[in-house]
Order: structure tokens, then sequence, then C-alpha cells
């Protein structure tokens, strides 16, 4: 049995996704360009020697739960 009223499975009229193609090509190519930067070597080996610096660091933190946080805020937003 069909429902009356709006379809739902369609995005507002007024919403972001039907602005045509100026915010979804701005999206896509911010995206892209994040995805190219983040995927290259330069950008792994900054992410390892943050975490082998970091893990150098323990001792002298006494390996801390400031230290911890350290690493567990950063590594998220590392590429690997």
């Amino acid at each position: 049995m069909a429902r009356a009223g709006k379809d739902k499975s369609k995005p507002a009229e007024n919403s972001v996704h039907d602005s045509g193609s100026g915010f979804r090509r701005m999206f896509s190519d911010a995206a892209n360009f994040i995805a190219r930067a983040v995927g290259r070597p330069w950008a792994f080996s900054l992410a390892a020697l943050t975490v082998v610096v970091w893990a150098a660091t323990g001792p002298v933190f006494g390996y801390s739960d400031t230290w911890q946080l350290v690493i567990n805020t950063e590594r998220p937003s590392s590429p690997s």
C-alpha cells in the first residue's frame, strides 16, 4: 500500500544536494585533492615519522595519559 504525501527518497528542493553542480563540483574537487595529497609517499612518511618520534618520547613523559592522548588525537587525522 503506497503512502500519500511527499516522496522521502528525494532531497528537498532547497537542499545542498539539489543546488546544481556548484556545491557538488566544489566538494568533489576538494575531496579528490585531499585524497591525492594524503595518498602520496611523503604523507605516509610524515605520519610514520610522527609515530616514531612519539614512541621515542614515551620514556621522557613516563608513558603518561597525556602522552597517549597525543597519538590518539593525531592518528585518526593522519593518512596511515
